[in-house]
């Protein structure tokens, strides 16, 4: 598909070029095919900055803190921070003029963005299954299955299927969003 372009320039600092060239190698890409797709990254993302602080912890000390959590404090939490985080983004976003779909959300913030889990397949806005697969323990399944359910319960009156195990998590969509 063409894209019509335009060209622009920008006075950027010696080692941050010499540090680009390196990874537009590493990457196979061209300098001007890695900007690209970091600019469009960050401009997607952009309505979720100012609510998100971004903490992160490694796999271990996450897997530890999961260990430690009672599983109906992590299916509230879950379903808590579920109406929470998905409300507050899908209002962020349609602020600037983009919609946000449960499946959105699900595939582009919370596995693409998010790196919550990997979503199996070539999952779209019409598809009604989605497998989520993640490296955590069943009680992460827990926290997922109760969260994603109350995101859900946001954009349909339908209650969403999940199944969930150690290290994956299965949802059917009763049927797609607008549709009743």
């Amino acid at each position: 598909m063409f894209v019509p372009t335009i060209t622009k320039s920008f006075r950027l600092d010696e080692g941050l070029v010499r540090r680009l060239s390196a990874l537009a190698r590493k990457y196979k890409h061209t300098e001007n095919q890695l900007v690209t797709n970091w600019l469009s990254w960050r401009i997607r993302i952009d309505p979720l900055v100012p609510s998100f602080e971004g903490v992160s912890l490694e796999n271990e000390v996450f897997q530890s803190i999961l260990s430690t959590a009672r599983v109906d404090a992590l299916e509230l939490l879950g379903w808590e921070y579920g109406r929470k985080h998905f409300s507050k983004t899908k209002a962020l976003f349609e602020g600037s003029g983009e919609k946000m779909t449960f499946v959105r959300y699900v595939c582009e913030i919370l596995s693409e963005y998010g790196h919550w889990f990997t979503v199996e397949g070539d999952v779209g806005e019409n598809s009604l299954e989605m497998t989520l697969h993640h490296d955590l323990s069943v009680k992460w399944s827990i926290f997922l299955k109760s969260y994603l359910s109350a995101a859900y319960e946001l954009v349909s009156k339908k209650k969403l299927v999940v199944e969930s195990s150690n290290g994956f998590v299965k949802i059917k969509l009763p049927e797609r969003e607008g549709v009743v």
